[in-house]
């Protein structure tokens, strides 16, 4: 009985110490290892790009008012310009670029306002030949009246509608002893020019400038003296110039009498001598 008890004693000495270190190394192995740090993971940030350009097709540039225009205004080359419209806005009535160039509407007059950057149609616009045009470009009070001009001043791109004009008139006065003399002088000033078809000018004028200019082509030649623009100062009424004024006649050499003939005596001898008088 001795003898199992001091069995049961070794094998509980052994064993027990034993299966402690087991557990131990078991709750030893079994733990979880601390948690790494996170590593940040550097990220090249991409650069921007610009979307891309649109590919439809491109704009479409027609003629269009260069500032606001009201009903009767006269065309000039600085009241239109060219504006681009998406080819899905442009009308039939419009005047492409392609087609038509600025001079084509140079002369014609609004009669339909029209705001500044608005496309122009042949709706808004007559233009000379068309009926009613000098109805429509016509200041109240006022007249239109054709002059025959010379071909060389008003087919050189000189004067041109919407322009403003002095009218020189010139004649010759006869004189009964001498070549007549001819004279010339501004009888209108700041005269409006409304068309110009080949060589004749269409002025706007007052009924009385009217009556004044149908009587110097009767009795004289006209010339046309182009004004700048936005000037509308006037010198008023001045005398005439002459030729004498602008080329004096040349010097005429001095007569002089035909001299006296006298005999002078002295003594018997005789001589004569020429005396002036």
């Amino acid at each position: 009985m001795r003898r199992y008890r001091s069995l049961l004693l070794i094998l509980l000495v052994g064993i027990v110490p034993a299966a402690a270190l087991l557990v131990s190394a078991w709750v030893y192995l079994g733990q979880e290892s601390p948690p790494s740090e996170p590593v940040e993971e550097t990220l090249a940030t991409p650069e921007p790009t610009e979307p891309p350009e649109p590919t439809g097709p491109p704009p479409v540039e027609v003629i269009a008012a260069a500032r606001d225009l009201t009903v009767g205004t006269l065309l000039t080359a600085n009241d239109v310009t060219y504006v681009p419209l998406a080819p899905g806005a442009v009308l039939s009535g419009h005047m492409r670029k392609d087609i038509a160039e600025l001079s084509t509407v140079v002369g014609s007059v609004v009669r339909i306002a029209v705001l500044a950057d608005m496309p122009l149609t042949g709706a808004a616009l007559v233009s000379p030949g068309q009926e009613g045009f000098l109805a429509a470009a016509l200041t109240p009070n006022h007249r239109a009246l054709n002059i025959q001009t010379d071909q060389a001043t008003s087919q050189a791109g000189l004067i041109a509608p919407g322009d403003r004009v002095d009218v020189i008139f010139t004649m010759a006065v006869p004189d009964s002893d001498r070549p007549p003399n001819t004279y010339s002088r501004t009888i209108l000033e700041d005269i409006r020019v409304v068309a110009v078809t080949g060589d004749i000018l269409t002025l706007e004028l007052l009924p009385s400038a009217a009556d004044r200019l149908v009587l110097a082509t009767t009795e004289g030649s006209l010339s046309f003296t182009l004004r700048p623009l936005g000037q509308s100062d006037r010198r008023g009424r001045r005398p005439p110039t002459g030729l004498p004024a602008i080329m004096p006649p040349p010097a005429t050499p001095e007569i002089l009498p035909d001299p006296v003939r006298v005999q002078v005596f002295r003594g018997e001898s005789r001589e004569e001598v020429l005396l002036a008088k």
